[in-house]
């Protein structure tokens, strides 16, 4: 049986649960099977494990009515059931919720496991409804094609362009190769030379849904650990410092964990850290 408009399903084996859509804000968290680290010449080495190997999780905040609390509250604490096993979350077409980011839809049946993580009592906001937060690990994903994008604006990421620049100013860290010691004697310098500085820097991107999900796409599928250029828009975008100059960059991903908030109907929230491949 599929859920209710405004509703998801929970199933396993002959039982089910079904709870409110959760709001938007919620966080999901795509972790790239990537061993990151920065050496000595300050490039970034990356040992990629493979994308069978990606986790995606979401944590959403549910809540449900007291009739609903004793189909809930069973499913996720018996062993039968919900508890200690994969089920499949069901969403009907167009739902508006994307469980594990815009890249892989909001509609169909998904493989999870779904563990509650938090419980609040009988609550006032709203009356009398209870409040659980539960973490949505993806096992299995519906067939999903990505929608033709829509240019939000001019900054490039690889062959992801049209994007919107940060709303907030990127956050940069800037590192020199040189180690300075003090002693009574002197002032004594190590330089490994400008090859050896690093330079990285954490945004965040707001898209629309389209375009937020080509470029979590493109990272997951065709970045992973190698180089791509970002090309910035303005004279006054600096996403390194003054040092790296305002044009095209040639970066590679600094954290393999890229964090994806659907903030509104249509818009979603990426942040990522990444560093100036030289």
């Amino acid at each position: 049986m599929a859920p209710a408009a405004g509703y998801m399903e929970f199933v396993s084996g002959a039982q089910s649960c079904t709870c409110v859509l959760p709001k938007h804000g919620y966080m999901t968290t795509l972790n790239i099977a990537l061993d990151i680290q920065t050496v000595d010449n300050g490039r970034i080495s990356i040992y990629d494990d493979g994308i069978a190997n990606d986790i995606r999780y979401s944590d959403i905040d549910v809540i449900y009515t007291i009739a609903e609390a004793a189909a809930f509250n069973a499913f996720f604490s018996t062993t039968a059931r919900g508890r200690g096993n994969n089920c499949t979350l069901t969403l009907l077409s167009g739902s508006g919720f994307f469980p594990f980011g815009p890249d892989k839809g909001d509609a169909g049946s998904f493989t999870v496991s779904a563990e509650i993580i938090s419980q609040e009592g009988i609550g006032d906001v709203p009356f009398n409804w209870f409040r659980a937060r539960l973490r949505l690990r993806a096992v299995g994903y519906p067939d999903y094609s990505l929608p033709a994008e829509i240019d939000d604006g001019p900054l490039s990421i690889g062959t992801v362009d049209g994007l919107r620049q940060p709303q907030e100013r990127f956050d940069i860290s800037a590192e020199y190769a040189q180690a300075i010691t003090a002693t009574p004697s002197g002032v004594y310098y190590f330089d490994r030379g400008t090859y050896g500085d690093v330079y990285k820097s954490s945004f965040k991107l707001n898209q629309e849904k389209m375009k937020a999900g080509a470029l979590i796409y493109y990272l997951q599928n065709t970045v992973r650990g190698n180089q791509f250029a970002m090309t910035v828009p303005s004279v006054k975008t600096f996403p390194f410092g003054y040092d790296k100059g305002n044009s095209t960059i040639n970066c590679k991903l600094a954290s393999a964990s890229v964090l994806i908030r659907h903030i509104s109907l249509r818009d979603f929230e990426t942040t990522l850290l990444v560093a100036v491949d030289q």
